[in-house]
């Protein structure tokens, strides 16, 4: 079962997933999130985008990292949306979410709860 935790909007309507802003909310967890993408890596495997989070004092701190992946399966196949990973020192485990592409600009975040034997 996957669940909708957050919305985000396109920040470049040209290049949407140059920047995402929006909003998560869990029942322990509640932030305004900026995704940016950063400059790009000779190691495949390193993350595509920072990610950062508003501070109770207005500033936005970095928090994360996200992974462009591409769809692979379904309607959408071919397609492209971010893996997240959110991580600080006040959580006690890190939240791990996609976001997609919805319409417009707009983005949902979805989380799922990882199954056992699942890498």
């Amino acid at each position: 079962m996957s669940i909708q935790i957050g919305n985000f909007n396109a920040q470049q309507p040209n290049d949407e997933l140059a920047e995402l802003l929006g909003h998560i909310k869990t029942m322990e967890f509640e932030a305004d999130i900026k995704i940016r993408r950063g400059d790009p890596s000779n190691n495949p495997d390193a993350p595509t985008h920072s990610v950062s989070a508003r501070s109770p004092k207005g500033n936005f701190v970095p928090v994360g990292s996200a992974w462009t992946k591409k769809i692979v399966n379904g309607p959408n196949a071919g397609g492209e949306f971010l893996s997240v990973t959110l991580d600080d020192p006040s959580f006690e485990h890190p939240l791990n979410f996609a976001v997609f592409q919805k319409e417009n600009g707009q983005w949902n975040a979805v989380w799922r709860r990882r199954q056992a034997g699942a890498a």
